[in-house]
């Protein structure tokens, strides 16, 4: 039994849940997708987090050769 709330935002927008939704749930589907793209998307921050010391380490040493070359000459 859908309450009142959940009536008026079906007499408002229509019963558009999709194949996924119909097929498993509005709610089971939101969670699931709105999970799995977290959980990749903080896999990829990980992989750049891990990475971001080597880089900035490279980019410095390369701004310091050529502060040092730009003095010299």
């Amino acid at each position: 039994m859908a309450s009142g709330a959940n009536r008026r935002i079906r007499a408002r927008v229509g019963d558009h849940r999709g194949f996924l939704g119909d097929a498993f749930g509005l709610r089971s589907v939101f969670l699931w997708v709105l999970v799995g793209l977290m959980t990749v998307n903080g896999a990829f921050l990980t992989l750049l987090y891990r990475t971001y010391a080597a880089d900035v380490a490279r980019v410095q040493q390369a701004l310091e050769s050529r502060r040092q070359a730009a003095l010299a000459g």
